[in-house]
């Protein structure tokens, strides 16, 4: 699947966790790329009566989309960078491959939590953009939003 949309034949590494404790039934795979800008991953958690192989199969058609996509983030990292430009300092404007229903989620939260404005993310299930001007926050300082900021001023 990967070779077959021309991208470079893969480096495998197995890794086998000697914990007996699993998150499933089945199988798993986790799978990454190194673009010239990120890393960006694909996954696929088997389930009874799921061949191994077509866990290996959903998991390749995933990290191609995420390499297809240009973006500079996959679906996953896309919601989880959220807190963060929410508070840095200067403006954030970043690509990711899927909005989800944990990015919209985590936008609003921010938005709520910290004050701050996301411009248009994009469509759910689509590619979009996380642009936002954040608190400002640097190293030793502490955050509030705006919204906490008279509460601090009078204290």
């Amino acid at each position: 699947m990967i070779t077959e949309k021309g991208l470079p034949i893969p480096r495998i590494e197995v890794e086998d966790s000697n914990h007996r404790s699993r998150s499933g039934p089945g199988s798993v795979i986790v799978l990454a790329a190194d673009t010239e800008t990120s890393v960006l991953g694909g996954d696929c958690l088997g389930e009874r009566g799921l061949l191994a192989e077509e866990v290996g199969r959903v998991a390749a058609v995933r990290l191609v989309e995420e390499i297809e996509s240009d973006c500079f983030l996959d679906r996953h990292m896309g919601d989880m960078i959220v807190p963060f430009v929410a508070l840095a300092d200067g403006v954030s404007d970043i690509s990711v491959s899927q909005i989800t229903e944990h990015t919209l989620t985590n936008v609003r939260v921010a938005q709520l939590v910290a004050g701050v404005q996301f411009d248009q993310v994009g469509d759910l299930g689509k590619p979009g953009r996380l642009r936002v001007r954040g608190l400002g926050l640097r190293p030793r300082q502490s955050a509030s939003s705006p919204r906490e900021s008279h509460l601090i001023a009078g204290s």
